[in-house]
């Protein structure tokens, strides 16, 4: 079974923060990895699922743009995250699962490059 490993460093002026560095492993089924992962311009409003279909629970995602971007979970209906360019999202040890596929969507206003994975269970 593959296994995601991501560990946080958190520092303020050099000195770290306490309860870092953290390092979080997770098990999982499946791994779908991207790089780069093209979105090219969007038409307004339109979300476009994360390069993982056979994805059903949505376990993590690691999501780094460099352009902005928006992030929907589990058919969120509202704007959703906003990413800045070469900003980091990191979900680890979630279950996002709305029945579908598009546990994880995107919206990008101009064209954007999105290094990242998404990993999880087929269900």
């Amino acid at each position: 079974m593959p296994e995601i490993k991501v560990t946080v460093l958190v520092e303020q002026d050099g000195v770290p923060i306490p309860g870092f560095p953290f390092t979080q492993r997770v098990a999982v089924e499946q791994v779908a990895p991207w790089s780069p992962f093209f979105q090219g311009a969007s038409a307004p409003g339109v979300f476009t699922p994360v390069p993982a279909p056979s994805i059903n629970v949505l376990q993590a995602l690691v999501m780094r743009p460099d352009a902005t971007i928006l992030v929907r979970f589990a058919s969120q209906t509202d704007e959703g995250l906003e990413i800045a360019p070469n900003g980091l999202l990191v979900v680890l040890g979630c279950n996002v699962d709305d029945g579908t596929a598009l546990n994880a969507t995107v919206y990008a206003q101009d064209d954007v490059n999105v290094r990242g994975l998404a990993a999880g269970a087929a269900q």
